[in-house]
């Protein structure tokens, strides 16, 4: 991702374990065949995929490693690892499952070092085995970026990078999604869409995307023109992306949107809805419905504030003696 002058700010000395070059290293060993050649068998969608691989090819993959270990090595400080005489119980359990490295990393960190790691199990288990403090990449990119080591473009950027890279969670906002969506080119939404991607994940907190959904749309329509191709096509895209794994509550979804969203925006949900073959008269039955128990809530509320007024709080007066 080019961002390791990213983390050296934030964090200053980089260090990696000598096994993880190892790793590596054999990653690119692997590469050299007395053939020339190679062939690999991999099962996709219900079939065998066969994939051969030309010198070509092999020389390219060959390169890349290359390439990414000579940055590693020039960013980072190789470390031998040691690990401890007496290591926690739950180490132990760990290393004899994965193996006598797996705990490298986490070993490396311990107490004096931020273990920086994607793999969110990983990271409790560094925690749980070495005492180790682990983080995510996002937080440490807002960090940077807040702190004005880097510009808002570059953290776009790597939010998009992330995005591409299909990392589990990423956290979006109105403005992140905007400068995506205004930096994607003319032709097409790529960028847009893998952060999308994001929106209406299978364990997200509904509540929340569908918030930031309906004020990025109501911002979108009004500045762009209602007939914006590209304006239609995020929109679009955001919808199939919050009710992909909805099928059960798909109308409760759209209603709640709908609901929240300017006229022009609900008009083209009515559409949209109508161009899918959706339920378009359960949408309208779940947006009656959640009126009805918004007029019911406001009713007892206003109704409670009148059985228990708040108390009238008058100044006391002062009663001053008088002057003999």
């Amino acid at each position: 991702m080019d961002a390791f002058d990213v983390l050296q700010s934030v964090f200053g000395t980089l260090v990696v374990p000598q096994t993880v070059i190892d790793e590596i290293k054999n990653l690119r060993d692997e590469q050299e065949t007395p053939a020339g050649r190679s062939m690999t068998m991999t099962w996709h969608n219900g079939e065998y995929i066969r994939q051969d691989h030309t010198a070509e090819d092999i020389a390219a993959r060959r390169g890349y490693i290359v390439e990414q270990l000579k940055r590693i090595e020039a960013a980072c400080e190789v470390r031998p690892v040691v690990a401890p005489d007496h290591p926690r119980e739950v180490a132990t359990v760990i290393t004899q499952t994965f193996g006598s490295y797996v705990l490298d990393a986490a070993n490396l960190a311990g107490t004096d070092y931020i273990l920086v790691s994607k793999d969110m199990y990983y990271r409790q288990f560094a925690e749980a085995a070495c005492a180790a403090k682990g983080l995510w990449l996002q937080p440490i990119f807002s960090f940077a970026h807040e702190t004005g080591a880097i510009d808002a473009g570059r953290y776009v950027d790597l939010v998009v990078k992330l995005a591409w890279r299909r990392h589990g969670h990423l956290s979006l906002n109105v403005a992140t999604m905007f400068a995506v969506l205004r930096g994607d080119p003319k032709n097409g939404l790529e960028n847009f869409r893998a952060i999308a991607n994001f929106i209406g994940t299978r364990n997200a907190d509904l509540r929340s995307h569908i918030e930031v959904t309906i004020t990025f749309l109501n911002q979108l329509w009004r500045e762009s023109d209602r007939f914006d191709l590209r304006c239609m096509q995020a929109t679009s895209f955001l919808l199939e992306r919050i009710i992909r794994f909805r099928s059960e509550n798909v109308a409760l979804v759209l209603a709640f949107l709908k609901r929240g969203c300017a006229p022009d925006v609900r008009q083209y949900i009515d559409r949209w809805i109508t161009g899918h073959f959706l339920p378009a008269g359960e949408v309208a039955a779940a947006i009656r419905e959640i009126e009805d128990v918004t007029r019911q809530l406001r009713a007892k509320e206003t109704e409670g504030k009148r059985e228990n007024p708040m108390p009238v709080l008058g100044r006391r007066r002062r009663h001053r003696k008088k002057r003999r």
